[in-house]
């Protein structure tokens, strides 16, 4: 179900924050992130996001020497 303030609109920007709470399933926001990425995935709007927004999701995970997860999210973002 697409959130009701999301219906009316074509295009819509998905900034990092939302992408964050989704993979990190935040105890508060994440629930919403989760519905806002699944109607995006259901072709429900088309999502644009910032060209720093891998870099802003990439950089903690290695700063902790996680490379797999840098690469998850890449490869998340990209299809």
């Amino acid at each position: 179900m697409i959130p009701q303030f999301l219906r009316p609109h074509k295009r819509v920007f998905i900034d990092t924050d939302v992408w964050i709470y989704h993979f990190e399933q935040h105890p508060e926001f994440g629930r919403a992130a989760g519905i806002a990425i699944q109607s995006l995935e259901d072709g429900r709007f088309r999502g644009v996001s910032s060209e720093l927004t891998l870099l802003e999701l990439t950089v903690r995970p290695l700063q902790l020497g996680r490379q797999d997860v840098a690469d998850e999210y890449e490869l998340l973002l990209s299809s």
